[in-house]
């Protein structure tokens, strides 16, 4: 064709391309395609490209699938032969309607036709980068539809396009389009299900190694769109390799296949058929599949063969593996597609799942072991199954290969192996079951101490489906070999000990009531019990709940039986309980009470061992379950501190262990909280302890292990506690401390040391320092060596409170004091200080009272002093003997004891000579010091019995006499002390002195007076004294304990009970000599009042 001849024609070919007949557009754009080939130059064509492409481009977007096929064809052939760069907008117009939301499915497949055949002329370069833009991101799942739907689209017209160029393609594009088969949009999935078809239709035969990977990938995917797809391609690719086609084609059908449904096209080439029939025919086109069914069949056999020998028998048997995997699937469109290819593929279904068993098993496995759910019960039903069609067969078959699974080091491969056997053998019967128990148990051994808890699991449920069907003696083989697991000493083996603990409360918890009770009493029943069999029934009470409660008797027995064993060095009675007290105490609180009740009633036994079994099964509660020894505290305390006066020692310590398990198990802030019943309970179990024994402390305290538990509680309490529960921690400890011993308390004197001194350094209530204060005094009584390292601060803490407003402060700071300067290395700064406190006037009248008695009393006890201290302090007594305050003078006559104690005879003969000059003075105040300090030094130096001048004594007994006789009754009571003293001393003048007193005592008319004789009296009865005189001050002391003055009758009880009583015993010698020189009358009473007077509590008790 020339060029006039090319100008003629062009009109009419463009004239065709407009035609309302789809017939002659579809001629007139095959003539554009092929003209470039009937011109001697195609650039002679150039001039008319613009003209045609617009016809072209309009026809693209055509109704009728063929119009659009033979356009894409057309505009292929242009830009082959004329060149790209004649094109220029060609290929952008078409990658930017590729896309358009506004375009239909047909005219958007069109689009990709022409982007398909324009893509044939292009470099490989540019290629790439137009599925770079397009297909690779269709797997974006932000991106539109329509783009998606565009780029599925030219995946299904690339592979006719390209041809053989595609074959490198196919792995990068399929995986996309196979992505697209489960899209949300459903315009997407049936372009992705084109695609698919497209590729194996043209790439089944030549490229099967490149397509079959994806497809059998897609078979596996967690999306049952995927899958069913998946499967019909795997169908349209074996069908295609025994010969025939795809059975049904959507809208791309024409341009995938080239072929043209020959009854349209007749009915279009009917010249009597009106084109509007033709257009609205090409419209409803888009809409019908061509049917492209074979005229002939192919039978299963044939296409068995041809796959054998086009793929070989192994990915046959892969593929068919696959497809009968699908058959089981959750989906019920996956099981209809696969079953259908099955059918068209298979003929001996039997033999063929014989012969592909294997593979099949291989898949289920890994099937198993993946997370995807549907996945998973795809495979157990397949497992299943099998074994129903199969029988024994699939049996022998199927347990090596998950043995081999079971073993593998992936975990995932391992978790499905055990689902696998577990669908095995719900699927399999009793006698199948009988017969490979062997194997089924040898495979469960390891399994059930697995390290994947999954595994674990699944042995458990298998085990609980296999007990039913196998013996009783291999279900306590099993048991047995997993408590030996259990029971592993191997330091490496502690982590597989735990797993296979695990294991065997899962299988208790999977059988349930049938293993437990067979396992259970033969646990219980070792004696003694080993800490395997503890952690079994550990699991079985965990397993059980509520139900173990049956066999809670008989294993508290074996519990305590190991805790009676508890010298022993092999034995660990809290090791091997602990499991055992957890698992009650989490199971239920019936459990636990029925717990506490049997322990309470061993700690209540006659029998020793009872009771420290008890003492030590507490002590493992308290380490194994605190929130519960927390919760029952209350009476954890009671039990273990009322044992404390136990008369075993074994019993005893027992019970401080238990106690240091509590104190170390519970918060400490619980404890404090107990503090007061604490306090309780230690008296209760002093009382008994003292009752039991002569002496006066509690048998669980005199050891250090008895202390220790307390230790942490107090010291807690006095540091961090309220001003209520340190004043408790401190009463606690004084009553401790008091019932100890030095032994028992020197590991914690320095820790009871820093926090009372720490408390006394704070601003607390007097409570809080009165019960700190006492602690003090008793640490000092007990435990004084050891505080010698706090002497400073504690003597500096105990002067501070001895001028405090509270009398119960000042008299247990008095009482420290005078256990303080023992150990003093030396006391005259002490002695100094009490001299300086003694001369402040802003000190009140009760302060200064407690200050002197504090003086008098550190000069008693202290060893040593000075005598430039000495004339200090006599200058300071002497003053105080003339105050105007009764209190001050009484005060006052403790120091001249205390004085009178480092006096040689010639100081207090000195000192004595002072007095007696200052009672000169007839002043009222003067006297009354003066008797009250010649009583104390006259009855010190008789017992330390330094002697004095044989002058003095007749001053003595006159003043004696003179203050008898005086108006102030408080100097006639200092007369008959001074009587006192002086027959204490020396017995001089002894008929006067007694009948001084008994004359106060029986004829003053005042009260006090009587008092101070009755006191002055007991001090003179003495086994010295003359046998009349004797009788008659004890007839007088017996006649007035009846009288009726409350003040009297005590008075007279207390001074019987010094002369009569010695402590709880009654001193014989004087008794006897009293009861001859009594009438019948009278010894009848005093046989009854001395009963009496043993029982008085001492008369300087607070």
């Amino acid at each position: 064709v020339d060029t006039a001849s090319l100008a003629l024609l062009i009109p009419s070919l463009h004239r065709g391309l407009r035609s309302r007949s789809t017939v002659e557009k579809k001629k007139a754009a095959a003539i554009v395609g092929s003209i470039c080939s009937h011109v001697s130059d195609p650039s002679d064509v150039v001039p008319y490209v613009d003209t045609l492409i617009m016809d072209l481009r309009v026809l693209l977007l055509d109704p009728i699938p063929e119009a659009r096929r033979v356009s894409a064809k057309a505009l292929g052939a242009l830009s082959t032969n004329v060149g790209e760069g004649h094109l220029p907008d060609l290929l952008t117009w078409l990658k930017m309607s590729l896309g358009k939301s506004t375009l239909s499915s047909a005219e958007r497949s069109g689009i990709a036709m022409g982007l398909a055949e324009i893509s044939a002329c292009l470099s490989a370069e540019r290629l790439d980068t137009l599925l770079e833009e397009i297909i690779f991101t269709a797997s974006w799942s932000k991106l539109p539809a329509a783009s998606k739907e565009g780029a599925m689209f030219l995946a299904a017209c690339l592979p006719v396009a390209l041809h053989s160029s595609f074959e490198s393609m196919i792995p990068s594009v399929l995986p996309i389009i196979i992505r697209g088969l489960a899209d949300d949009s459903e315009v997407v999935r049936e372009a992705a299900q084109l695609a698919g078809q497209s590729m194996v239709f043209a790439f089944g035969k030549s490229s099967t190694d490149l397509l079959l990977p994806s497809l059998l990938s897609g078979m596996n995917n967690g999306y049952w769109r995927i899958r069913t797809s998946s499967v019909e391609l795997v169908g349209d690719l074996m069908m295609g390799l025994a010969g025939v086609p795809p059975v049904k084609m959507g809208i791309l059908a024409g341009m995938v296949l080239s072929v043209q449904n020959v009854e349209d096209e007749e009915a279009e080439d009917d010249e009597n058929a009106p084109e509007e029939e033709s257009s609205e025919d090409g419209e409803d086109g888009d809409e019908m599949e061509v049917d492209l069914t074979p005229a002939y069949a192919v039978s299963p056999e044939t296409v068995s063969r041809v796959l054998t020998e086009t793929l070989g028998e192994k990915m046959k048997r892969v593929i068919l593996s696959n497809i009968y995997i699908c058959r089981n699937d959750v989906s019920q469109k996956v099981r209809v597609a696969a079953m259908q290819v099955w059918k068209k593929c298979v003929f001996n279904t039997p033999k063929t799942l014989r012969d592909t068993l294997p593979q099949t098993i291989d898949i289920i496995v890994e099937s198993l072991g993946g997370v995807n759910e549907e996945k998973r019960s795809a495979a157990s039903r397949t497992l299943g199954d099998l074994v129903s069609k199969l029988g024994d067969a699939v049996l022998l078959e199927v347990l090596p290969a998950l043995q081999r699974g079971l073993s593998d080091e992936d975990q995932a491969v391992k978790r499905g192996s055990y689902e696998g056997l577990e669908e095995l053998i719900r699927n399999a019967t009793k006698e199948q079951i009988q017969n490979f128990s062997k194997q089924i148990l040898a495979t469960l051994d390891n399994a059930v101490s697995d390290s994947v808890e999954e595994v674990r699991s699944s042995s458990a449920e298998i085990f609980s489906l296999i007990v039913r069907s196998i013996s009783m003696s291999e279900v306590e083989r099993f048991i047995n070999q997993l408590v030996t697991k259990v029971s592993s000493s191997d330091a490496e083996a502690s982590a597989q000990r735990l797993h296979a603990l695990d294991g065997l409360q899962k299988i208790l918890q999977a059988c349930g009531p049938k293993v437990v009770n067979h396992v259970v009493p033969k646990l219980t029943s070792e004696r003694p019990l080993s800490l395997p069999n503890a952690l079994t029934i550990s699991v079985a009470i965990q397993a059980s709940g509520e139900d173990f409660e049956q066999y809670l008797e008989q294993t508290v027995a074996a519990l305590l039986y190991v805790c009676v064993k508890a010298n022993a060095p092999e034995v660990n009675p809290v090791e091997i309980a602990s499991p055992v007290i957890r698992a009650i105490c989490a199971s239920s609180e019936d459990m636990t009470n029925k717990l506490f009740f049997s322990v309470g009633n061993a700690l209540m036994s006659a029998q020793m061992n009872s009771r420290i079994a008890g003492a030590v099964l507490l002590g493992a509660v308290c380490v194994s379950a605190p929130k519960i020894a927390e919760f029952k505290a209350q009476s954890i305390l009671e039990s273990m501190i009322r044992q404390f006066s136990d008369s075993k020692h074994d019993a005893v310590l027992a019970a401080a262990d238990a106690l240091v398990c509590f104190t170390t198990s519970v918060p400490v802030e619980t404890t404090v909280s107990f503090i007061p019943m604490i306090r309780q309970n230690i008296r209760v179990a002093a009382s008994s302890s003292i009752s039991q024994s002569a002496k006066n402390s509690l048998v669980g305290l005199e050891n250090m292990q008895g202390v220790a538990p307390f230790v942490p509680v107090i010291t807690h309490g006095l540091l961090n506690g309220s001003p209520t529960d340190r004043e408790q921690c401190a009463l606690a400890l004084a009553e401790i401390v008091a019932l100890s011993t030095a032994a028992a308390l020197k590991p914690f004197t320095i820790k009871f040391a820093g926090p009372v001194i720490r408390v006394m350094a704070e601003r607390n209530p007097w409570q809080v320092k009165a019960a700190v204060l006492l602690a003090i005094d008793e640490l000092l009584v007990t435990a004084g060596a050891g505080l010698k390292a706090f002497a400073p601060q504690l003597q500096s803490t105990l002067l501070k409170n001895l001028v405090d407003p509270s009398k119960l402060v000042r008299n247990r700071s008095k009482r420290g004091l005078g256990e303080l300067c023992v150990i003093l290395p030396r006391s005259g700064p002490l002695l100094k200080e009490l001299v300086k406190l003694a001369s402040l006037d802003e000190n009140s009248v009760a302060a200064k009272v407690t200050v002197l008695q504090t003086l008098g009393l550190v000069l008693s006890r202290c060893s040593k002093v000075d005598d430039a201290v000495y004339e200090e302090i006599l200058e300071s007594a002497l003053n105080s003997t003339r105050s105007v305050e009764q209190a001050e003078r009484e005060a006052c006559a403790a120091i001249y004891g205390g004085l009178s104690v480092h006096s040689s005879a010639q100081q207090l003969t000195s000192l004595v000579s002072s007095l007696l000059v200052l009672s000169e003075n007839n002043e009222t105040s003067t006297l009354h010091g003066v008797g009250q300090a010649l009583h104390a030094v006259l009855f010190t130096a008789t017992r330390k019995e330094i002697n004095l001048e044989s002058a003095l004594l007749p001053q003595l007994v006159a003043l004696a006499e003179n203050m008898s006789r005086h108006d102030t009754a408080i100097i006639r009571g200092s007369a008959a002390k001074i009587a006192s003293g002086v027959l204490v001393f020396s017995h001089f003048s002894e008929a006067s002195m007694i009948d001084l007193v008994q004359r106060l005592i029986t004829t003053d008319s005042s009260l006090d007076v009587i008092v101070c004789g009755i006191d002055a009296c007991s001090p003179m009865v003495t086994e010295e004294l003359k046998p009349k005189n004797m009788t008659t001050l004890f007839h007088t002391l017996l006649d007035l304990s009846l009288d009726e003055r409350p003040e009297v009758q005590i008075g007279a009880d207390y001074a019987m009970k010094e002369i009569l009583v010695d402590g709880r015993t009654v001193r014989v010698t004087l008794y006897e000599r009293v009861l001859k020189a009594s009438d019948a009358k009278q010894a009848g009473y005093l046989k009854n009042y001395v009963q009496k007077l043993k029982a008085l509590p001492d008369r300087d008790a607070e």
